[in-house]
């Protein structure tokens, strides 16, 4: 399944790969790659990482160990017009 590129995709590829459960950063780039096939995995790589210590910052993942996972709160609703919006683009 692949995902246009669009604002909120990476973030709706790692709730779906974490929705499965915990996982580490290298399968969660696995299914990111999956869904973006443009990018390389260095890129990809590095994109989840910024995103996961960004969606981190926001309360909506946590990290175990070396296993990222959803935080009970945003594990009730995985639907990206459920979460907050984003503190510098409020929106009318």
């Amino acid at each position: 399944m692949g995902y246009p590129a669009y604002r909120g995709c990476m973030k709706r590829l790692i709730l779906d790969a974490l929705g499965g459960g915990p996982m580490a950063l290298g399968d969660v780039v696995a299914h990111v790659v999956a869904g973006r096939s443009e990018l390389t995995r260095e890129t990809a790589y590095q994109r989840t990482a910024q995103r996961l210590y960004r969606m981190k910052l926001r309360g909506l993942v946590r990290r175990e160990g070396r296993a990222w996972r959803i935080t009970p709160p945003a594990a009730n609703s995985l639907s990206i017009g459920d979460l907050p919006p984003i503190p510098w683009r409020s929106t009318p």
